[in-house]
């Protein structure tokens, strides 16, 4: 979903646009930690009152488990401190999970891993939107009030990982646009397309037009791989492609989005 303040303040993101943050503390149970920093979310949608951060840790690999998940509300001292070398986007690379292609080619990047998503459940918090400007600035022709006037509506969608068809929906309708952002999307459904890449990690790529996705549940497809075609189906006021590469989280049995790097 795009909100009004993406129009007014468009973040292009760099490939390197993540900071390696670590931390240490202790927990009100006398249990010490320590790792790298990946993000303070707010388990939170946008409408709800503000809640306590909730930190995830990335550990050395090795480890039991990879990641952790630690309440602001459980720590009893926290301290962070940066370094140039990031753990996490090293085991990234050595598993083959940074990004080999354009997702969209020829489309811009709206949003990208410091995206305006942080309220979302911990669902987009580095989730990218990809749109297609003309020279102007403008998404669309005319009025924008058809979807065929955004620039992006219809674009070829390629897997930019490999992995395996998890979950899909192609048989949604595409939404009337409405430039101004406004509307009831209550109730919609987003036709989307699910990869495990490498578990823990997922990849997710969202607003599809109505049967354009070109796989099938159960289906492995290769970086690279045609997927279908941009649209405006679901939560989505205006054609774009939304997708994140997500961590599932097997004690909390929930997905958490985290960041992405590309490789090309």
């Amino acid at each position: 979903m795009i909100l009004k303040v993406l129009f007014f303040s468009i973040v292009i993101a760099s490939r390197a646009a993540f900071g390696a943050s670590y931390a240490f503390g202790e927990l009100e149970n006398g249990e010490k930690f320590f790792g790298e920093l990946i993000e303070r979310y707010e388990d939170r949608w946008f409408y709800e009152e503000r809640q306590a951060d909730t930190f995830i840790l990335f550990f050395n690999p090795g480890e039991e488990k990879l990641f952790r998940f630690y309440p602001e509300a459980e720590m009893k001292s926290l301290n962070t401190f940066e370094i140039n070398f990031s753990l996490y986007k090293n085991y990234l690379k050595k598993n083959n999970l940074f990004f080999k292609n354009a997702v969209v080619p020829g489309s811009d990047i709206l949003t990208g891993n410091e995206g305006h998503h942080k309220h979302e459940r911990m669902f987009g918090n580095f989730a990218w939107d990809l749109g297609k400007f003309d020279e102007a600035g403008s998404q669309f022709k005319d009025q924008g009030l058809k979807n065929e006037d955004y620039y992006v509506f219809g674009m070829k969608v390629f897997s930019p990982l490999a992995g395996e068809v998890v979950g899909l929906v192609s048989d949604e309708e595409d939404n009337p646009p409405s430039p101004s952002l406004v509307g009831d999307l209550s109730g919609k459904v987003n036709n989307y397309l699910t990869l495990k890449v490498n578990y823990p990690f997922y990849l997710s790529l969202v607003h599809f037009k109505k049967e354009s996705l070109t796989v099938s549940l159960g289906d492995h497809v290769k970086a690279g791989d045609f997927l279908g075609v941009v649209g405006n189906s679901g939560v989505s006021y205006v054609p774009h492609l939304h997708y994140t590469l997500y961590l599932y989280l097997e004690d909390y049995k929930r997905f958490i989005s985290v960041p992405g790097f590309f490789d090309y």
